[in-house]
């Protein structure tokens, strides 16, 4: 079977002047990869490791000091890199905590199961996470919120998520 790579994060910036650089996590628990020893990066064709020698909590993410890369300069060159894990990897969530590569696919319904649409994406919007809607009857998004009062049933085991139309214009 093949890997699942998960994109967790990215490279934000260099962090001061001995190769370290500032990394941004998509997760509310960024101390679950403090210490990790590896990340990989996408070269375009394959998955490569990136080595650290440590990697520690830094406000809202991680500073991590990659193996071989000792200036600034070094460490600029891997500005903007995304960083993943396998999947088998990650952290296991509680009851009702869904990463968002799961949710991407599902398909929308409405109370009474009614199909409009397909998860595109999923951000956060820094109040809630939001999620992306490719609608089936027109060839446009809607975005919605992932709260209570919207979305009703997420199931992944059956591919759906359910959604309360009252309050969205569909």
């Amino acid at each position: 079977m093949d890997e699942v790579w998960v994109h967790i994060g990215g490279i934000a910036k260099p962090h001061g002047i001995k190769g370290e650089v500032k990394a941004r996590l998509y997760t509310d628990n960024a101390a679950f990869y403090e210490n990790k020893e590896c990340f990989f990066v996408f070269d375009g064709t394959r998955y490569k490791s990136l080595e650290t020698e440590y990697s520690k909590i830094f406000k809202d993410g991680l500073i991590v000091k990659i193996k071989g890369c000792d200036t600034r300069s070094e460490a600029e060159s891997y500005a903007n890199e995304k960083l993943y894990v396998k999947k088998t990897e990650l952290e296991k969530l509680k009851e009702d905590e869904y990463y968002f590569n799961d949710l991407i696919g599902l398909e929308v319904r409405m109370k009474g199961g009614k199909k409009i649409g397909k998860v595109e994406y999923v951000f956060n919007s820094g109040a809630t996470d939001i999620f992306e809607i490719q609608l089936d009857s027109e060839n446009k998004t809607l975005n919605i919120p992932y709260i209570e009062q919207v979305v009703s049933v997420i199931d992944l085991e059956k591919g759906y998520l359910e959604v309360d139309t009252e309050f969205l214009d569909v």
